[in-house]
C-alpha cells in the first residue's frame, strides 16, 4: 500500500468487497434456510423438508442439504432410494441431488435427512436478464496491477489490487480483498480454501443472461487456473438487477485445496488483459477451446505432481505432444519430418525460440547425461526428458533398470524443464509479451528468476 494526495485519492475507484461472508479458512457458507421439496417423478416420491442448504469445502467443494421430514410413512421411507432427485424451492427446480442419509423412525414422525447436489445448485430465476454478475474467487495468488482504494478499512492508502479484463463485448474486474495478506497467511497455515477475490462481470451494450455469464466465466476459470498454476474458479455467482439479487449459482466447480505451487506469473504488477483477450478469442473456436482445456488440464496435473514426479513427467509429455500437434501441424501447417518424441519436442521449442540446453546449475542432471552413453551425442532437454519418460512408461525390465539409475533430483529437474516447455508453448500460442518466472532459473528468492519471453 502507498500514500496518495487527497485529490488523486478521491478520484480512484473503490474496492469491490467480497460478495459472500467468509471470515476464516474452510468456513461453511450458508446458502438457504427454509422449506424445500425433493421430487423423483419416476418413483412418484415427493418429500417435503424444512432445513438448510450450505456450501462445504470438505471432503468436496459442493452444496449440501439437511433437514427434517414430518408425517412420512414407513412405505414412503422405503421409497427413498439412491436415485437422483430434483430439489424444489418456491416451485423452482434448483438442481439435481442425492439422499445420503436418513435417520429416525415413524413412531415420533420425525425423520432427519441429508444429501448433496451432484453439480448445479441455482436459486432464483436464472432466465432473468441482469445488469451484472458478482462472484468470488478462492485460493488465487496475488495478481497486482491497477490502483484502487478502500475508504473504510484503509483510508488515505491505495493498493494495486485490481485486474481488469476488457474487450468490446464485456468488462470483467477482479479485486483482491484488502486483507488479502492476512487471508493468504491463514490459508497457508490451515490449508484448504478461503475467498480472496471479488469480481464483477458486465456486458457493455446489453443485459447479460445466465448462459452468457457462465460461458464467459468458464473460460475465465481456465485462464486464472493457468495463471495460478493450480485449479481455482469463480464461485457464488449472483445475477444483479437494480441492486437486487435475481439468481445465485452455488454449483460445484473444480477447485483444489491450497498447496504451494510454482507459477509462471512474475511477482510484479502486470496486466493480463491482452493475454486473456487472446485466450478468449481462441476459446470461441471449438477445436481451440478443446485444446486449451486439455493442455491446461495436463499442465495443472503435472505442475501439482499428480502421480508423483514420475506421473507428472508423463503428463507434461502428454501436454507437449498436444502442443506440437496443435501449434506446429494444425495452426502453422508445418510439414514435420520429426520421427520421434524428442525430435518433435525439439522442433516445437525451436519454432518458439526456446533454448533446449540443460541449465548449467542442474548439475545432477547434467552429470547423469554425461555419464550415460546410451543417450548418444545429442543430450539436450528434449532428449533427456523423453528418455526418462520412456523409461517410466515402457515397463520392460531393461526400462525399469534404467529408471532405477535415475535419481530423484534428476527426475525432478527433468520435470521442471518439461513444465517450463509447456508454459512457454502456451504463452507463445497466446502471443504473450512480457516477463515470466523461469522455474528452471538458479535464483532462490522472489523475482530473481524473472526473464523476458524468448520470442
Amino acid at each position: 500500500m502507498i500514500n496518495k494526495s487527497k485529490d488523486s485519492y478521491n478520484q480512484l475507484p473503490s474496492i469491490t468487497r467480497l460478495h459472500v461472508k467468509m471470515d476464516s479458512a474452510n468456513e461453511i457458507i450458508k446458502l438457504y434456510s427454509g422449506s424445500f421439496m425433493l421430487k423423483n417423478n419416476e418413483h412418484e416420491v415427493y418429500v417435503y423438508v424444512y432445513g438448510t442448504i450450505n456450501y462445504q469445502w470438505f471432503p468436496n467443494c459442493q452444496a449440501i442439504y439437511n433437514g427434517e421430514i414430518e408425517d412420512i410413512s414407513s412405505k414412503e421411507i422405503l421409497q427413498l432410494t439412491n436415485d437422483y432427485y430434483e430439489l424444489i424451492i418456491d416451485n423452482t427446480s434448483c438442481g439435481k441431488c442425492m439422499i445420503t442419509n436418513t435417520k429416525g423412525n415413524t413412531n415420533n414422525k420425525k425423520i432427519l435427512i441429508k444429501g448433496l447436489f451432484t453439480k448445479d445448485f441455482i436459486t432464483g430465476n436464472k432466465e432473468q436478464l441482469v445488469d451484472s454478475v458478482n462472484f468470488s474467487i478462492p485460493n488465487l495468488k496475488g495478481l497486482f496491477c491497477h490502483v484502487i482504494k478502500d475508504e473504510i478499512n484503509h483510508p488515505n492508502l491505495v493498493m494495486r489490487n485490481r485486474q481488469i479484463f476488457e474487450n468490446e463485448y464485456f468488462s470483467l474486474i477482479i479485486d483482491m480483498s484488502s486483507d488479502y495478506k492476512l487471508r493468504w497467511e491463514e490459508l497457508r497455515n490451515k490449508g484448504g480454501y478461503i475467498l480472496l477475490y471479488s469480481g464483477i462481470l458486465q456486458l457493455k451494450e446489453k443485459p447479460i443472461t445466465f448462459t452468457e455469464a457462465r460461458k464467459i466465466l468458464m473460460a475465465f476459470n481456465h485462464f486464472i487456473s493457468f495463471l495460478n498454476g493450480r485449479r481455482t474458479s469463480s464461485v457464488f455467482s449472483k445475477g444483479i438487477l437494480d441492486n437486487l439479487e435475481k439468481w445465485t449459482d452455488a454449483s460445484n466447480y473444480r477447485i483444489e485445496p491450497y498447496k504451494d505451487a510454482i507459477s509462471w506469473t512474475p511477482d510484479l504488477p502486470v496486466s493480463y488483459n491482452d493475454l486473456f483477450n487472446n485466450f478468449f478469442e481462441l476459446w470461441k473456436n471449438e477445436n481451440d477451446e478443446d485444446c486449451l482445456r486439455t493442455v491446461i488440464h495436463w499442465y495443472l496435473e503435472a505442475n501439482n505432481h499428480k502421480g508423483l514426479t514420475e506421473g507428472a513427467i508423463v503428463m507434461a509429455q502428454t501436454a507437449l505432444e498436444l502442443l506440437f500437434n496443435w501449434l506446429i501441424l494444425e495452426k502453422k501447417g508445418v510439414t514435420s519430418i520429426s520421427k520421434n518424441a524428442a525430435d518433435k519436442l525439439r522442433e516445437l521449442l525451436s519454432y518458439i525460440k526456446v533454448d533446449t540446453s540443460i541449465p548449467l546449475h542442474y548439475t545432477e542432471l547434467r552429470k547423469y547425461v554425461n555419464e550415460n552413453d546410451e543417450l548418444g551425442s545429442i543430450t539436450d532437454g528434449p532428449r533427456v526428458i523423453t528418455y526418462i519418460r520412456n523409461a517410466i512408461t515402457h515397463s520392460k525390465k531393461v526400462k525399469r533398470d534404467k529408471l532405477k539409475n535415475i535419481g530423484k533430483i534428476e527426475r525432478f529437474q527433468a520435470l521442471q524443464m518439461s513444465i517450463l516447455y509447456v508454459e512457454l508453448s502456451i504463452l507463445y500460442i497466446l502471443n504473450y509479451k512480457g516477463q515470466f518466472n523461469n522455474r528452471c532459473g538458479k535464483g532462490k528468492w522472489a523475482g530473481e528468476n524473472h526473464e523476458l519471453i524468448p520470442w
